[in-house]
């Protein structure tokens, strides 16, 4: 499912990041629980996947921090605040993102 490049899963950051656009808003309080099953739901409409195999968190988060979106040492998230609507944060914790990480390892 994965490439990895310099030691990055460097194909599921997209995913990853399409998933904590919820997973991420709901845990910072800016997407209500429904909000967030129906994005989910959505995406698993769509046929896309909300669960991704064996990966390793640690070299995820290294690889976020490389991400080009990146701004002054910090990983900037597009997280949804509704169906349709988002907002671009830089203040997720890590202690979430390594949560939605496990969240969404199956």
């Amino acid at each position: 499912m994965a490439i990895v490049y310099d030691g990055a899963y460097t194909l599921l950051l997209p995913l990853i990041k399409r998933d904590q656009l919820c997973l991420n808003a709901r845990r910072m309080g800016i997407l209500n629980k429904e909000g967030e099953r129906r994005q989910i739901e959505l995406l698993e409409k769509a046929g896309l996947p909300t669960r991704i195999k064996d990966i390793d968190t640690s070299k995820i988060i290294k690889a976020l921090a490389r991400d080009k979106k990146v701004k002054e040492g910090k990983i900037r998230f597009i997280l949804a605040t509704e169906i349709g609507k988002v907002e671009t944060r830089d203040d997720v914790p890590p202690e979430i993102i390594k949560e939605v990480l496990q969240e969404i390892t199956i």
